[in-house]
């Protein structure tokens, strides 16, 4: 099986745990149409943050993200941005970090939801007005228990 290469992997502090690995997800999403020009990036904005949030709360916190990105250069595009791929389809994942004693729950509820919720999203046909602007799919997790929550977001910005 391949694997969806990884862009960027941020280091993070003890205490925090990426809740699944590039081969889980590549495995969970084999055979979506974008599969070949999907990338990663394990990132965690504010690493002193994420370690404030309680693992025994209710509340759900943002742990994979899959989004779609086609921009117009408008106006003020550059054409070195054109040639670099500013303006391009782009599909990426971001996975973000969980307390490390929740990642054993965060992680089997993604596998048995998250990662199936964000396949059926990828595997959605789409006509050409919707490849535009900004899409996204979120799986977020309740850290007490593990459940996965997916839902969908768009912009035209």
């Amino acid at each position: 099986m391949t694997t969806i290469k990884t862009r960027y992997r941020r280091p993070i502090p003890k205490g925090l745990s990426y809740p699944v690995g590039a081969e889980a997800i590549s495995s969970a999403l084999d055979g979506v149409p974008q599969f070949d020009e999907l990338s990663f990036a394990f990132w965690c904005a504010s690493p002193s943050q994420s370690l404030k949030v309680p693992s025994d709360t209710e509340t759900f916190v943002e742990v994979l993200r899959a989004s779609f990105s086609k921009i117009s250069p408008g106006a003020t595009g550059s054409n070195r941005g054109v040639e670099l791929g500013w303006y391009s389809e782009k599909w990426e994942l971001e996975v973000y970090p969980v307390p490390s004693e929740s990642k054993a729950r965060v992680r089997e509820g993604l596998l048995k939801s998250g990662l199936p919720g964000i396949r059926t999203w990828l595997m959605t046909p789409r006509d050409q007005t919707w490849r535009y602007g900004r899409h996204s799919c979120v799986a977020a997790a309740r850290l007490l228990d593990g459940e996965i929550h997916v839902t969908e977001s768009a912009s035209d910005r």
